[in-house]
């Protein structure tokens, strides 16, 4: 069975993918509490994610360094110190501890991101497969999981930490299976003290990877808030926004892993970018569970094959010495986007609504089609 085969192709780095899945997905789920927790307004809140994405961006330009320095534990040894660090911004009394656990929680899981992406193009392209979209559904898989959990768990008044422990145990054990698993060579650029990749190769990807991961996070970590807001909806129905988006994601990876394997990457994404800016729309601008819910299914259907696509696209045409420079590069500029999704939502929703905020995603993915064309 082919599913079967790419998942053990994929063993090096697929338990990284599940954790930060788990992690991120409950995260979002807690969101509305871990705000109060520290007594942060959308606009404080969003400040907090932004100092922590400056710090974190500027540590993920050093992760093919690290990944040489590392060798073949990198990912093992970035889940563990994930699970450990997750911790602070989970239990955090006060706004400050919050951003400085942020800081460090994102950096751990940035760096962990650009070292199994371009540890699974090595894979893909050493075994003529692609694994992209299979690596990338099983993520969202995790966090849709991890977000209907962490939604019943709120709802019976489970703090954030005490979950957040649950997610150290599971990076342990995967942690585990990790060191199992056949050895993945370090992503080692062999050319790169005499070869660089040119920018050019970079930033078209990397923007339309920026607005991807804005989009996903944004959506990711206010989409409960939201929910909550204007349908006054309990910490279960609330914890629904981020189940449905990692859900629809997770299928619309597989689809275009298995489906679309044949398609150009780049009118995959096209696509892919109108039916999210459709639903980043009809999100914004429901005023029913149905259109609401809806729109946030269509958003994750359509930013779902962004992401996997794109990295698989850079791999394709990258040569394997220059693979992970190229692929750090991308996901630099690309989590830029990661990172300032949830801090731009924060401002907008402190300056208008979150209403607003979802609309101007919306512009930005249809910006997206026009660059790719």
């Amino acid at each position: 069975m082919k599913i079967l085969n790419d998942v053990i192709l994929s063993r090096p780095v697929l338990p990284a993918f599940v954790m930060l899945g788990a992690a991120f997905g409950g995260f979002s789920a807690y969101v509305p509490d871990i705000k109060s927790q520290i007594s942060a307004s959308d606009g404080v809140y969003g400040m907090a994610m932004l100092v922590a994405a400056i710090g974190s961006v500027i540590t993920m330009w050093l992760a093919p360094k690290l990944d040489v320095i590392l060798g073949n534990r990198a990912i093992i040894i970035l889940m563990g110190l994930f699970g450990v660090v997750f911790l602070i911004p989970t239990f955090a009394p006060v706004l400050v501890v919050f951003t400085l656990g942020m800081i460090v929680a994102q950096s751990i899981a940035g760096t962990t991101d650009v070292i199994m992406n371009a540890r699974l193009s090595q894979i893909e392209s050493r075994n003529g497969v692609k694994l992209m979209g299979l690596n990338h559904a099983l993520f969202s898989f995790a966090y849709a999981i991890s977000a209907v959990i962490a939604g019943f768990m709120r709802g019976a008044g489970v703090p954030a930490g005490e979950f957040a422990l649950g997610v150290l145990g599971l990076a342990v054990l995967l942690a585990w299976v990790t060191t199992v698993a056949p050895k993945a060579s370090a992503a080692i650029d062999q050319a790169s003290d005499h070869v660089s990749v040119p920018w050019a190769i970079v930033i078209v990807p990397g923007f339309a990877i920026m607005v991807a991961f804005m989009t996903e996070l944004a959506s990711e970590a206010w989409s409960a808030l939201h929910i909550e807001r204007v349908l006054s909806a309990s910490a279960e129905l609330s914890a629904l926004g981020p189940a449905i988006l990692g859900a629809t994601m997770g299928i619309g990876r597989l689809v275009g892993q298995y489906a679309l394997h044949n398609v150009s990457e780049i009118k995959v994404v096209r696509l892919g970018a109108v039916i999210s800016a459709v639903g980043a729309l009809a999100a914004a601008n429901g005023s029913g569970p149905v259109l609401i819910y809806t729109g946030f299914a269509l958003l994750g259907a359509g930013v779902s094959v962004m992401v996997p696509m794109l990295f698989a696209h850079v791999g394709k045409i990258t040569p394997e010495h220059l693979r992970t420079q190229a692929i750090s590069r991308v996901a630099v500029i690309g989590y830029i986007g990661f990172f300032l999704g949830p801090p731009m939502m924060g401002f907008l929703s402190e300056w208008g609504t979150l209403s607003a905020s979802f609309t101007a995603i919306a512009a930005l993915l249809i910006v997206v089609t026009a660059v790719l064309r």
